[in-house]
C-alpha cells in the first residue's frame, strides 16, 4: 500500500481488508443480498476482498453481485489500477458505472447503500496542503467536527480529516439502521480535539458506535504506520449507549475493555478493563489556574530560543527555558528564550519601546523578514496590525511567580514539577513539550504539586490512549481530566 503524506494516503492490504469485512458481519451481508460502498476507495482493496473472499468460499461471483459493490476515489490514477488489476487478477470487469471518481467531502454521490467500509484518509487539518485546507475549512464547521473557525487555529488543528469523511458519509450515504466499518486513528475516540465528532450526528441524523478493535501493533496492519488504530462499527439512526465495547487485539489475543467519555458526554474516552476502574481524579482550580501550553515562537526557533545565554540582549527579556535536565534534577538552564514582552499585562512591547534597547532592536530587525513572513494562522491578525516580533502562549499567566510544569508531549509517565526563577529569571516552558499550571505562592504550588501527584491522575491519562504520543499530557486533556 503506498503512501501520500499530503492527503494522509495509507491503502490498506487486501487480507486485512477481508479480516474488517469478516469481524463486523459485512461479508456475508454482501451475500445475503446488501448494497456496500467504499467512500475512500484508494485501489479497492475492499472490492477485491469481498470477491476473494467469496471464492474462497466456493461462490460463483456474478455481475449481479458486483452491482452491489460501489467505490468512490478522488484519483482518477488509483481506480484505474483498481480497475485494470480487477480484470487480470479476477477475470472479471468492475461495473464501470459504480467507479465514481470525485472527492467524498465536496461532492459526495446522490446514492446511498445497506454499508460502508473503508479507511479514510488519515491527517490531521495543519497537514494538508493550503489550498486543500482552505476548500475543506467551511465543511469543518458545516459539519459539526469544530464549533466555530477559530478552534481549527488555536489547537484544533490536529483535528483529523478522517472525522470529516465520517461526518459528511455516514449520515448521507447509509440507508435506514445503515451500518459502517472502518479502519480509524484511535486519537477520533480520544483526543480533545475529536469532541465535535464524538456528537455523533451526521447530516441530522444520529449513529453509535458499536465496536472498537484496536489494533496494538498497527504496523502489522498498515506497514511502516505507528499511528494508534482501531477498527470500529457504527450503526446507523441509533444514538450513543455507554459504556462502548472496546477490544485491544495483538496478533494473539483480544483484551475486552469499555470506553465511555471523561467529563462532558463528547468528551475523550476512558478506556477500562476489569482491574483498571475508571479515574476520577477530583482537583477544583481557579479561572485563572487553566492549564497552559509552553510559548510557541510559531516556526521561529532560531530566533527567539538560544542554546547559550545571549549575553548581547537586555537580561530583562530573557528567560530559561525548560529543557529535560529539569526532571533529572538538574537546574541550571542549557537553554534561553527571548520574549520582548511586559510580564505585568502579558502584552508585547510597542515597537517605541522596543527602541529604548538598541541591541534588542537591532537583533529584531536583522530578523524581520523572516518574522513577518511566518505563516502560521493565529499570527495573522498581529502581523496585519504590524507586531511582527509577537510570540504565541504568552499572557501574565506566563509570568507568575511559580509554576507546576509536566512534560507534555511523548512521555508515558507523568511527573509535575514546581519551577520558579533561575538567575532572578522565571522559567518558561517550551512550546508543545510541556504544559503547566500558574501558581501565585510557593504553598499554593505545593498543594497542587500534590494533588497531581496523585496515580489516579497517571492512571486517567493512559485510560485516555496518549502514551507515548503527541497528546499525552497537553493542557486540553489534563483539564478534561481535572474537570471531570
Amino acid at each position: 500500500m503506498k503512501s501520500n503524506s499530503t492527503k494522509g494516503v495509507v491503502y490498506t492490504p487486501v487480507e486485512w481488508a477481508a479480516w474488517l469485512l469478516q469481524r463486523h458481519g459485512f461479508y456475508q451481508a454482501w451475500l445475503d443480498g446488501a448494497t456496500i460502498c467504499d467512500p475512500t476507495a484508494g485501489e479497492g482493496a475492499f472490492a477485491s476482498a469481498l470477491v476473494q473472499l467469496a471464492r474462497r468460499d466456493g461462490h460463483r461471483v456474478t455481475q449481479a453481485m458486483l452491482r452491489r459493490i460501489t467505490l468512490v476515489e478522488l484519483d482518477p490514477t488509483a481506480l484505474a489500477h483498481f480497475s485494470a488489476t480487477f480484470r487480470s487478477q479476477e477475470r472479471l470487469v468492475f461495473p464501470p458505472e459504480n467507479l465514481l471518481c470525485q472527492d467524498i467531502i465536496l461532492s459526495p454521490p446522490a446514492r446511498s447503500f445497506d454499508l460502508l467500509a473503508g479507511n479514510p484518509p488519515w491527517t490531521n487539518f495543519t497537514d494538508l496542503p493550503a489550498d486543500y485546507k482552505e476548500r475543506l475549512k467551511p465543511h469543518f464547521l458545516a459539519e459539526g467536527v469544530v464549533s466555530k473557525g477559530k478552534r481549527l487555529l488555536l489547537g484544533f488543528s490536529r483535528v483529523d480529516i478522517a472525522a470529516l469523511v465520517l461526518q459528511v458519509v455516514l449520515g448521507r450515504l447509509l440507508n435506514r439502521r445503515g451500518r459502517a466499518a472502518f479502519f480509524l486513528p484511535t486519537s477520533l475516540f480520544c483526543n480533545t480535539a475529536h469532541a465535535g465528532f464524538r456528537n455523533f450526528t451526521s447530516a441530522g441524523r444520529v449513529y453509535r458506535p458499536l465496536e472498537v478493535v484496536e489494533c496494538l501493533r498497527p504496523e502489522e496492519v498498515f506497514s511502516g504506520v505507528q499511528v494508534s488504530c482501531c477498527s470500529v462499527c457504527f450503526e446507523m439512526d441509533m444514538p450513543v449507549q455507554y459504556p462502548v465495547r472496546w477490544l485491544q487485539r495483538d496478533s494473539t489475543q483480544e483484551v475486552a475493555c469499555t470506553a465511555e467519555p471523561s467529563g462532558d458526554s463528547n468528551g475523550p474516552w476512558r478506556i477500562c478493563n476489569g482491574s483498571n476502574a475508571l479515574a476520577q481524579p477530583q482537583i477544583v482550580l481557579r479561572p485563572d489556574q487553566h492549564p497552559r501550553q509552553g510559548i510557541n515562537t510559531c516556526g521561529a526557533n532560531e530566533v527567539f530560543l538560544f542554546d547559550s545565554y545571549p549575553d548581547f540582549l537586555p537580561p530583562q527579556f530573557l528567560y530559561p527555558l525548560a529543557t529535560p535536565e529539569l526532571w533529572h534534577g538538574k537546574r541550571t538552564p542549557r537553554r534561553w528564550l527571548l520574549a520582548p514582552y511586559h510580564p505585568a499585562s502579558g502584552r508585547p512591547l510597542s515597537w517605541s519601546e522596543i527602541e529604548a534597547f538598541p541591541s534588542l532592536a537591532e537583533y529584531l530587525l536583522q530578523h524581520k523578514a523572516l518574522l513577518e513572513q511566518r505563516r502560521s494562522a493565529i499570527l495573522q491578525h498581529p502581523l496585519r496590525k504590524g507586531v511582527w516580533w509577537i510570540l504565541f502562549g504568552i499572557g501574565p499567566y506566563a509570568f507568575t511567580p511559580y509554576k507546576v510544569i509536566w512534560e507534555a508531549y511523548g512521555r508515558c509517565d507523568f511527573r509535575p514539577i514546581i519551577l520558579s526563577q533561575s538567575h532572578g529569571r522565571l522559567w518558561q516552558a517550551n512550546q508543545a513539550m510541556h504544559a503547566y499550571i500558574p501558581c501565585q505562592t510557593l504553598a499554593e504550588a505545593k498543594a497542587l504539586k500534590r494533588r497531581l501527584d496523585s496515580p489516579a491522575i497517571q492512571d486517567a491519562l493512559r485510560q485516555l490512549h496518549g502514551a507515548g504520543t503527541r497528546s499525552w499530557a497537553q493542557p486540553g486533556r489534563i483539564y478534561q481530566i481535572l474537570m471531570s
